[in-house]
């Protein structure tokens, strides 16, 4: 059965909690604060221990986090988005197989400019997610926008598009 996590990280406890893709809670899990601002590193172990043990109990293979759009709200005003997607190319001869992700916050600072994940959180929850390095990834900020975001792009897989869809999708993008 595949499952989604959500995980509320607050100050004095994390609970993540694993439901069916139906809306059946399946699985909870339980620890110490997750909210990173009080102990960076404590917070982090926290989540990951939430994380592994989920996958522990009913599979990470079995996740469809890696395989549907999928939200996580982290506290003091964060977003995190993360998806496997496949896009054309702009030429419409290849497609790509994309694994993306974009943190977004609804926060400013007091000069009213966005705040932003530090690098050290983007490196621990992209691992988390399977993510290579970094410095493997496209990283785009971007600031001119409704709401700002800093989104991390991996190329997965290439494939070239047979003679019927490059006329296909040439036809859809004129």
């Amino acid at each position: 059965m595949k499952y989604v996590v959500g995980i509320d990280c607050g100050g004095t406890k994390t609970i993540a909690q694993a439901y069916s893709l139906d809306g059946k809670l399946l699985e909870t899990f339980e620890t110490g604060f997750g909210n990173v601002t009080v102990d960076y590193q404590k917070g982090i172990n926290h989540i990951t221990e939430c994380i592994h043990n989920i996958y522990t109990i009913l599979g990470k293979e079995k996740c469809a986090g890696d395989r549907d759009n999928y939200r996580l709200f982290i506290p003091d005003g964060f977003k995190l988005v993360f998806s496997l997607t496949w896009t054309l190319s702009r030429d419409n001869k290849n497609k790509f197989l994309l694994r993306r992700m974009s943190f977004s916050s609804s926060r400013k600072d007091p000069n009213g400019d966005p705040r932003y994940p530090n690098i050290q959180a983007l490196t621990e929850i992209s691992k988390l997610l399977g993510f290579p390095s970094l410095e493997e990834c496209m990283v785009d900020i971007h600031e001119n926008v409704d709401i700002p975001n800093i989104e991390i792009v991996k190329v997965m897989e290439v494939q070239e598009l047979s003679q019927e869809e490059i006329e296909k999708f040439s036809y859809v993008n004129k």
